[in-house]
């Protein structure tokens, strides 16, 4: 991809040495049955290269002078089997089968390997208004952008975000190391369908599916759940809203590993996915007058008509979204707000090298290990949930 500036390494190399094949076998037991067999895989890999390496010092508005790309490596092995039979019988065609399918996805990710500071001028205490307090004449709307070119002028440095990745013991991961998580999905079909042909002119179809989707988690143990449902919770926070009472008689949440004692998958396992459907097939069969112009005659026209219902499951992009910032396993801390100021006392640091982080910016690491209750200060998770099994018709 293009590079920072011209000269520089390109910011981005894209890599993809993806693959799969599949095979199957018909096999005609006897004139009326048919056997048929199917197995794919697929192997999905590819990576975006970035070109950070160190923690650094971004300019507010202003194009950072090296690329801050971080990079993400993923293999995603999908295994598909499927068995199939077709049993014929007068006018009715009976098939059933089933499948199975294992998917998984073993990614590297650097999004969260790096700290970072800014000049952000809304950080500082009265969002730094004394950077133009004696211009009185300075239009109000150029008050931000005067801001932001006088914090980096001047080199002030106002707003850290610490970023800290834990193993499941409560271990911090060097800084610049990836988040390395192997993510599995399995799902398993049943199904039967009679296409029976009722006439030359009506052919109706019915059939059942049933689908098993257990919930996706992570092969490692790496993976983090709440003592109590998210749902109730935010039922019981609605509830004390409508009464006027403080959003804290809800109690905070408490982060557990999914295997430990109190943990919960990340959704439900919905095990009543019966998928019905129904169609049919009708070809008039009129000889003359309005009927056959209107068709064009016996076998000139088919009319069709379906209904199903159908379930789809969205596991392995919920539970990269619910991972990205797990509380206790990945955390973003933020130094507070409206404390530092331009000069005096609390004046904030100054810009002495893009990759010279001042301590004093970049808040410790939290303690480690689980149960994790999530604090009342400034590190947020990102990670709410739904459940990801719905039926469509």
């Amino acid at each position: 991809s293009t590079p920072q500036f011209p000269g520089d390494p390109p910011n981005q190399v894209n890599l993809d040495n993806s693959k799969g094949f599949a095979v199957g076998y018909n096999w005609l037991l006897r004139p009326s049955l048919i056997s048929t067999t199917r197995y794919g895989y697929t192997r999905q890999g590819t990576e975006n290269t970035g070109i950070q390496s160190r923690s650094a010092i971004t300019f507010r508005n202003i194009a950072d002078r090296y690329g801050l790309t971080r990079g993400l490596a993923q293999i995603l092995p999908t295994q598909h089997l499927s068995q199939d039979f077709t049993w014929t019988r007068g006018a009715h065609s009976v098939q059933w089968g089933g499948s199975a399918r294992n998917a998984r996805s073993d990614r590297r990710n650097y999004a969260q390997s790096f700290h970072g500071i800014s000049t952000n001028s809304s950080w500082l205490r009265g969002i730094g208004a004394d950077l133009h307090d004696k211009l009185p004449d300075l239009r109000s709307t150029f008050r931000t952008a005067f801001r932001d070119a006088g914090m980096a002028l001047l080199g002030i440095l106002s707003q850290g975000t610490a970023r800290y990745n834990y193993d499941v013991q409560g271990n911090v991961s060097p800084e610049g190391a990836p988040v390395a998580r192997k993510f599995v999905a399995e799902d398993y079909e049943m199904y039967v369908q009679d296409t029976w042909r009722v006439n030359r002119a009506l052919t109706l179809t019915a059939g059942l599916r049933y689908t098993l989707m257990p919930p996706v988690y992570e092969a490692n143990g790496v993976q983090v759940t709440t003592d109590q449902s998210i749902g109730e919770w935010f039922n019981r926070r609605g509830s004390l809203m409508n009464e006027g009472k403080s959003q804290l008689d809800a109690g905070r949440l408490t982060f557990i590993l999914h295997n430990a004692p109190g943990g919960r998958p990340l959704y439900p396992f919905h095990k009543k996915n019966f998928a019905p459907r129904l169609g049919l097939a009708y070809s008039p069969q009129a000889h003359d007058g309005f009927l056959k112009f209107l068709t064009g005659g016996p076998g000139r026209t088919s009319i069709r008509a379906g209904w199903g219902m159908f379930y789809d499951v969205f596991g392995l992009p919920l539970i990269r979204l619910y991972d990205s910032t797990a509380f206790g396993l990945s955390t973003s801390i933020n130094n507070p707000p409206n404390i530092l100021t331009t000069t005096g006392s609390t004046a904030a640091p100054r810009f002495t090298g893009l990759y010279d982080l001042p301590a004093a910016l970049i808040p410790p690491a939290t303690k480690g290990g689980f149960p994790q209750t999530f604090p009342t200060g400034w590190p947020s998770p990102t990670a709410w949930t739904t459940p990801c099994s719905r039926p469509t018709a």
